[in-house]
């Protein structure tokens, strides 16, 4: 049982907002049968219950971007999300299934005039959102070498509503096919280590509105990473990495970058007390401004205050134990 208040104040509106909800949920529900002490099946169903921001409920119309203004809307329903979870294990071998499904998702609409550039946009409700995946996972420990790899291939319909030129709304959907794979090696020296790390992503973006543009995209990443035991209580851990992203229709988001990451630390106090030295980015080659692509394969733009920066850390570890 979810009762729920918000009072509301901003400039000249003054209002309450109240809800009253049911919420089911059923999670971590699950069936295992173990055929043997090598492999078993696992089967794990998740059914929530999600409750609109009571914000996104107020009746205003948010004017703060003139050229974006938003309005609230009383009338929201609450979401409801299907899980389920399928998988086979033989000893360091996982093959498993998974399927999304959400009803009633949210989803911010909005309406475009192109004649004066001014996006009207509101909270609605809509179906349509699912997705289902496949996942190959296998680790593996042979003495000093640990290899991990992990290869996903996902389908996904993202569903938008958006209109131009006319108050009236469309569907948006937006097909998303999905592979991906992820590899991961460590070998160990004492008490230092070395490892490699190796991400490939492709995406193929689809659509049933007319005039989207096909998206073909690549993003990999690789690189090496170690810590190394150094004399007179001194650790060195430190990264190297190289990002790459290709066929994207917006250049801004076809880069590559080179960053290296690096930590000192010195242990005194019989490791109680540690001193570490941070550096992070330290190539500078990573911009404050970063480019991802959304579900419905839109460009969105984030801005960072810190893209590198060094910083010096003190940490002291202290138990008590029972005489």
């Amino acid at each position: 049982m979810s009762n729920r208040r918000l009072d509301y104040q901003r400039a000249a509106v003054d209002t309450t907002v109240t809800r009253r909800s049911v919420l089911f949920n059923i999670t971590d529900t699950y069936f295992q049968y173990k055929f043997n002490k090598n492999s078993s099946i696992y089967l794990g169903l998740q059914l929530q219950s999600r409750t609109p921001d009571l914000v996104s409920m107020v009746d205003i119309t948010d004017t703060t971007n003139p050229l974006y203004t938003m309005k609230g809307n009383g009338n929201l329903k609450n979401a409801l999300r299907y899980y389920a979870n399928l998988t086979y294990n033989y000893k360091t071998f996982w093959i498993v299934g998974e399927y999304t499904k959400t009803d009633n998702a949210l989803s911010q609409g909005y309406t475009y005039d192109s004649s004066t550039g001014v996006r009207e946009g509101r909270y609605y409700n809509v179906d349509g959102n699912w997705s289902v995946n496949g996942k190959l996972q296998y680790n593996k420990q042979i003495k000093n070498l640990t290899v991990s790899n992990n290869f996903v291939t996902t389908y996904t319909t993202s569903v938008d509503l958006i209109g131009q030129d006319t108050p009236e709304l469309i569907r948006s959907k937006v097909y998303n096919l999905q592979f991906m794979d992820q590899l991961w090696m460590k070998y160990k020296l004492g008490k230092s280590s070395i490892g490699l790390n190796v991400n490939a992503q492709h995406d193929r973006f689809t659509s049933n509105l007319a005039d989207f543009t096909r998206q073909n995209t690549w993003t990999v990443s690789s690189g090496v990473n170690a810590t190394l035991e150094l004399p007179a209580n001194f650790q060195l851990s430190t990264d190297f990495t190289m990002y790459n992203r290709r066929g994207y229709t917006d250049q801004a988001l076809n880069t590559d970058n080179f960053v290296w990451n690096a930590r000192l630390t010195y242990r005194a106090l019989k490791g109680n007390l540690l001193l570490m030295l941070d550096g992070y980015d330290m190539l500078h080659d990573l911009s404050n401004v970063s480019y991802t692509i959304n579900a419905q394969a839109r460009t969105e733009v984030y801005r960072t205050v810190l893209p590198r920066y060094f910083m010096f850390h003190v940490q002291w570890r202290f138990n008590s134990k029972k005489k």
